[in-house]
Order: C-alpha cells, then structure tokens, then sequence
C-alpha cells in the first residue's frame, strides 16, 4: 500500500508540475478565471441576436421582420443605453459577417440592411426605474439621448408611466415619467 501510494504521488507530481508550468508560461498567458456578467451576456446576446437576423433573413428576406431589443430591468446587465447600443452594434456585425461570407453581400449592403434589421425598443417605463436607484428626471433623459443619437437604433417606443420603483404600465401622465423630455 506504501509503495502504490508513493508511486501515485509521484505520478500526480509529475502532472501538476506539467500543468504549473503550463499556466506559467508566457506563450500560454495567464487563464481567465473571471468574466463579467455584463460582457458574457454582451457575447451570448449578440450571437442569438446575430443569428436570428441570419435566420429570418434566410426565411423572408427583405420581408424579415426587424428585431427590436427591448432594454431591461435597470439592475440587469445590458439596461443602460451605452450597453444596449453594444448590443446591437455586435448583433448587427454578427449579422453582417452573415451575410457578407455566407450570402455573397458587399459589406456596405450588409451593413445597411444589419441597420434596418436590429435596433431597439426603447421602453421609457423600464428606463425610468433607474430613479429607484437615485438617478433624477435629467438622468433619463440622458440616457435616451445617447440612445437616440444614432438614428438608426431605435426602432419602437414603449410608451408606459410608472414612479420609478416598479414598472406598473401607467398610462402615459400617470407616474412621474419624463415622457414630453424624452420623446423631444
């Protein structure tokens, strides 16, 4: 038992010195341990979103139906604006490379069609409940500038009301949402 013990413990030596040194050299780099929520749901979003844009425009063409990424709960990742335009740009490449490698488009099509295809809905309700976390009237306002500041990104609005806690889908002068600042 010594002896077959002894015999483990040099062989498993042996495998973690490989391994150490692996996860030491300098070609190798130093392994990703983390990753941060808001980046892995950036990549996974992007890619469903990309590939649902293939899809449909492989089924319905210039028919394809737009997709119109609602923006979220300001306490999950991809809420903020600067996150949501993110989102689409790389679902919008991802849509591109589509149809530039595998559909023989010029890039420049491809990306104006990616541009008609994805964009957002802009849900002012949602975006409102950034004041649950202190943000004010001008904060979402700001919020929908940097959104709206490429024409091409929105795409719907959803037009609700709420006071900010909970998104309670108020009728539009109900709650204290800045609706007149944010559709001017």
């Amino acid at each position: 038992l010594d002896n077959s013990i002894g015999q483990l413990q040099k062989l498993t030596s042996g495998a973690v010195e490989k391994g150490g040194k692996m996860f030491r050299d300098d070609d190798f780099g130093t392994p990703k341990v983390f990753e941060l929520s808001e980046d892995l749901a950036l990549d996974k979003a992007s890619e469903t979103f990309g590939n649902l844009a293939a899809r449909s425009y492989d089924s319905f063409k210039e028919k394809a139906p737009v997709l119109a990424i609602e923006n979220v709960y300001p306490t999950q990742a991809l809420s903020s604006a600067d996150s949501l335009k993110k989102l689409v740009e790389e679902s919008r490449k991802k849509f591109v490379s589509h149809l530039v490698e595998e559909k023989g488009f010029g890039k420049k099509k491809a990306e104006k069609l990616a541009k008609e295809k994805i964009g957002v809905t802009w849900d002012i309700g949602h975006l409102n409940m950034i004041k649950s976390k202190g943000f004010t009237d001008k904060d979402v306002v700001e919020q929908t500038k940097l959104i709206s500041k490429d024409k091409s990104m929105v795409k719907h609005v959803h037009l609700t009301d709420n006071f900010g806690y909970a998104d309670t889908h108020l009728v539009p002068g109900m709650g204290n949402v800045p609706v007149k600042a944010i559709l001017e």
